[in-house]
């Protein structure tokens, strides 16, 4: 048993006081009824696993630095995050690779251009920005000769909570 065992253990008990009586959760616990009766819009169906939401799932999660979680709603309820994983992936390329390698093959200038967008800089034909389509196939091209599932897990592996279980326990060889 390790020295600090016993204060693990009380500061685990301790954060979820805390996070009981922040004041984070009663804003969180406020935004998640003012707009759980939302239902304007509708379900987006361009891409067929969107099609697949029920319009009122509507959970909020909050994961602080400190490992304090606040949680609303349906929260456990899977879902597709799409191009949400650019900018994790993005990070992930930059801790990877340094700073100035992901430079050199993607840019972070605006680009005014639609998220599905394929459009490369003229002069040095690399994408504008990571968040555009373009940007996010450059991200991943260090590990293109993997396969995808080896991507998958890379991808995830900065947060095995967040993938899927078969995923987040699956050893990571690349």
């Amino acid at each position: 048993m390790t020295r600090n065992a016993g204060n693990d253990d009380v500061d685990a008990l301790l954060g979820h006081f805390r996070a009981a009586a922040s004041p984070l959760r009663a804003f969180l616990r406020d935004l998640h009824l003012q707009f759980q009766a939302l239902r304007d819009g509708r379900v987006a169906d361009y891409i067929p696993e969107l099609s697949k939401a029920d319009p009122d799932w509507f959970g909020i999660c909050v994961v602080g630095t400190d490992g304090q979680r606040f949680e609303f709603g349906d929260f456990e309820q899977p879902f597709t995050i799409q191009s949400i994983s650019k900018p994790f992936v993005y990070g992930m390329a930059l801790a990877a690779h340094g700073r100035e390698a992901t430079l050199a093959k993607i840019g972070v200038e605006p680009s005014g251009d639609a998220f599905n967008s394929i459009v490369l800089e003229a002069d040095t034909h690399r994408p504008h920005n990571p968040m555009i389509n373009a940007g996010a196939i450059a991200t991943y091209s260090p590990r293109s000769r993997a396969t995808s599932g080896i991507r998958w897990r890379w991808t995830w592996r900065c947060s095995p909570r967040s993938a899927p279980p078969a995923i987040a326990t699956a050893p990571l060889r690349i």
